[in-house]
């Protein structure tokens, strides 16, 4: 475990990092966040701000930041407005701005945007949302 700047505590899997750091959890596949808040419950990441993080396992819920992108399995998010999610190949082009290859894309606006069955979350000004099921703030 390593924590430069800010608070971190573990407790069953449950950990938080309050503030800017390096946070590493080789437990849970985590590895490089710099800016921005991130905990990880059961597995179920958060990143917030600027940063990176990379988790394989559940899903992602639970967002109050920007400029987060979050996507299933393998995730990477490489820089602002940039999101790679290796199981579905589902690229964020720029800053709010959402494309995925299978299409199930709709429009909406400023907040927060989350996706049961794809997980997909957009943290944005921008125009995104899917077909299938639904999203809430």
């Amino acid at each position: 475990m390593v924590l430069e700047l800010g608070t971190c505590y573990a407790q069953e899997k449950e950990i938080m990092v309050l503030e800017l750091g390096t946070f590493d959890a080789q437990e849970k596949e985590i590895m490089d966040l710099e800016l921005g808040t991130f905990y990880t419950q059961e597995k179920e990441i958060m990143v917030l701000e600027l940063g990176q993080g990379v988790m394989r396992k559940k899903r992602n819920h639970g967002f109050r930041a920007q400029k987060v992108l979050c996507a299933r399995k393998e995730i990477m998010v490489l820089e602002l407005g940039t999101c790679y999610a290796q199981e579905k190949e589902i690229m964020v082009l720029e800053l709010g701005t959402f494309d995925a290859q299978e299409k199930e894309i709709m429009d909406l606006e400023l907040g927060t945007f989350y996706t049961q069955e794809k997980e997909i979350m957009v943290l944005e000004l921008g125009r995104v949302m899917r077909k299938k099921k639904k999203s809430w703030f």
